[in-house]
């Protein structure tokens, strides 16, 4: 029998990263596979991730669990800056509020939190994972196109 919504999640835990608490929580099935921790962006929080999506990586050997990054869901949120949204943020110019840096350290927080020492963050922290897996993600300008295996000139 599969577990209701309510016993799916575990409990809301908290992790720490200086000053910003992160709120996180783990998939209750596949809990002893491999540590996959979620992270959205753009100020979704965790419960963006479709349950069937984690249900399926758990059936897959991996151990899920999802937080809410720093000013999204239920983790701190900062002072307001005077670009008002993530999107925009993209297109303003304005001191830095927090650095990726700053976003990598919070993620490294919640797997220490969770007792993990090493793991498969679904974002990018090298350094630190076994290996990682990123989506959506956008490093720079879109490269052209080659047609038909040659290069443009």
């Amino acid at each position: 029998m599969s577990p209701t919504r309510k016993h799916l999640w575990g409990p809301v835990r908290w992790a720490e990263n200086g000053a910003v608490r992160l709120a996180f929580d783990a998939l209750t099935e596949g809990a002893d596979g491999e540590p996959l921790l979620l992270a959205t962006g753009l100020g979704a929080n965790r419960l963006w991730f479709p349950d069937g999506l984690c249900r399926m990586l758990a059936a897959q050997g991996f151990a899920v669990a999802r937080y809410d990054q720093r000013d999204g869901g239920e983790s701190t949120h900062l002072p307001a800056t005077p670009t008002r949204n993530p999107i925009s943020a993209l297109f303003a110019k304005r001191e830095e509020a927090y650095t990726a840096e700053d976003m990598a350290d919070d993620a490294v927080a919640v797997m220490d939190a969770l007792g993990v020492a090493v793991g498969t963050p679904a974002g990018r922290l090298p350094r630190w994972s076994r290996r990682t897996t990123r989506g959506a993600a956008a490093p720079g300008p879109r490269p052209k196109p080659h047609l038909h295996g040659r290069r443009p000139r």
